[in-house]
C-alpha cells in the first residue's frame, strides 16, 4: 500500500492483489486497512466489501485467456510459461501479443 502514494492512481482504478482471503483476526484487521485506504484512494467505496477470487498461484490457460479478454490489455506479456506460443494463437488478434526474449528490451506505452 506504501506504493500507492507513488503511484496516485486515478480515481475508479481497480486495484487487484493475489493475496489469500483473510483467515485470522490479524489478517481481517489488516483487510480492514486496506479497505480503508482503497476508499481513500478512490479504489472502492464506503462500505463496499472487498471482492476476493482464489489464489492458488497457478492458473489454468482457459482462465487466464477469459482474465486476458475480460481485463481487455493493450498488450499482453506472457512470462512464467511454457506455452507463450498459445497466447498469439488464441487471442493475438485482438491484443498485442509481446513474447519476451532473454535480454531484450520491451518498451511499454
Amino acid at each position: 500500500m506504501n506504493e500507492l502514494f507513488d503511484v496516485s492512481p486515478p480515481q475508479g482504478s481497480i486495484y487487484i492483489s493475489a493475496a489469500t482471503e483473510p483467515f485470522c483476526d490479524e489478517m481481517e484487521l489488516d483487510e480492514c486497512r486496506l479497505g480503508n485506504w482503497l476508499e481513500y484512494f478512490g479504489l472502492k467505496n464506503a462500505g463496499d466489501d472487498i471482492t476476493h477470487y482464489h489464489v492458488s498461484g497457478h492458473a489454468n490457460g482457459r482462465d487466464l485467456l477469459d482474465f486476458i479478454t475480460d481485463v481487455n490489455p493493450k498488450m499482453v506479456i506472457p512470462v512464467h510459461t511454457e506455452h507463450a506460443d498459445t497466447f498469439d494463437c488464441e487471442i493475438g488478434d485482438k491484443h498485442e501479443i509481446n513474447i519476451p526474449s532473454l535480454g531484450e528490451e520491451i518498451k511499454i506505452r
